[in-house]
């Protein structure tokens, strides 16, 4: 039997497809997509920080080279 949610219920499953959360992850089109994705994860699930902070420290010292 399917769970039933309520409007407003978040889980890891739904947030995405959420409308609000949808629109929150579209955000500031001046930053690159993925980079808008991966602040938006890390955002909303704080197990992900950390390895979303790695992401951007990789990124930015492969830049500098």
């Amino acid at each position: 039997m399917p769970v039933l949610l309520e409007r407003g219920d978040f889980s890891r499953e739904t947030a995405i497809f959420d409308h609000s959360v949808r629109r929150g992850l579209i955000g500031d089109c001046s930053v690159a997509w993925k980079t808008g994705i991966a602040r938006t994860l890390a955002e909303l699930f704080e197990e992900y920080q950390e390895r979303i902070g790695e992401y951007f420290d990789t990124r930015l010292d492969s830049g500098r080279s």
